[in-house]
């Protein structure tokens, strides 16, 4: 994706809305609602880069190191600089037999997530202001309870801000499934609406319809992230989308929030 005609966002014009849309800090899951959410910067020995990010019982973890050298000796464009992300999965290590299905599928969800996150990251960041140069994101999933692919999204995205990287905007993102009676549920967790985000998956479960997640750049008014598993008319794909996105936008007053929360 080509960003010469875009100029970065500094993070005085991220701040100048002022809305207050609340988002949940103890809700019971609501259909529309989020779970309980925790963002915090500075997350490992108040080291910059560093972000923690909880919604319910998911906890992530994510860090960046860069920009640096270029390490990979493949082909990349040398124009621009170039982003990296690691992706580890604690939560479902311990459970994954080696060799198992269950080991398959959990590292197949492990590459579609990573590789998602990049491809947001790399329309993120300015790359061309890191000329031969990486950024790392290392992201570390502590427990996995559904929305993984969200809140790395948003983890990520606060993490670049925070260690200084120049971006375009920030990420706000949310994740949505759409029952079989038509229903959609924000921010469902794992162990209440089950679902798997590998599209052949035999575990997709059967009251599970369709499964969505966007992440948006917000002040950019953008797409970064557009991921979707299941069966659906194009109405209700469309629907679906919308609603993600509405609910992606309600977290933008937080992240901004959280991002100033260190500059005193």
């Amino acid at each position: 994706m080509q960003h010469s005609s875009v100029k970065p966002v500094p993070l005085n014009n991220l701040l100048k809305r002022t809305e207050n849309i609340e988002v949940g800090t103890s809700l019971e899951n609501a259909s529309n609602s989020f779970r309980s959410i925790v963002m915090q910067t500075g997350a490992l020995h108040d080291q910059k880069g560093t972000v923690y990010v909880e919604f319910g019982s998911t906890k992530i973890i994510c860090s960046v190191d860069g920009p640096k050298e270029i390490t990979k000796s493949a082909d990349v464009n040398p124009t621009e600089g170039q982003v990296y992300v690691f992706l580890k999965n604690i939560s479902t290590e311990g459970n994954a037999v080696s060799g198992s299905n269950s080991s398959s599928v959990s590292n197949k969800e492990i590459n579609g997530t990573r590789n998602a996150v990049e491809s947001a990251l790399r329309s993120i960041v300015c790359l061309e202001l890191f000329c031969k140069a990486q950024i790392d994101v290392e992201i570390t999933v502590l427990n996995d309870d559904g929305g993984v692919l969200a809140a790395s999204l948003i983890a990520s995205s606060l993490a670049l801000v925070d260690s200084g990287i120049q971006v375009y905007d920030v990420c706000v993102a949310a994740h949505i499934v759409m029952l079989t009676d038509g229903r959609i549920i924000v921010d469902p967790s794992t162990n209440s609406y089950p679902f798997s985000s590998i599209p052949d998956s035999e575990e997709f479960s059967g009251n599970t319809h369709l499964s969505v997640t966007v992440g948006m750049m917000p002040s950019l008014n953008q797409l970064a992230c557009c991921e979707f598993v299941g069966i659906a008319e194009p109405h209700q794909l469309r629907h679906a989308i919308t609603v993600a996105v509405e609910s992606s936008l309600k977290l933008y007053p937080l992240v901004r929030k959280t991002l100033t929360s260190n500059m005193i």
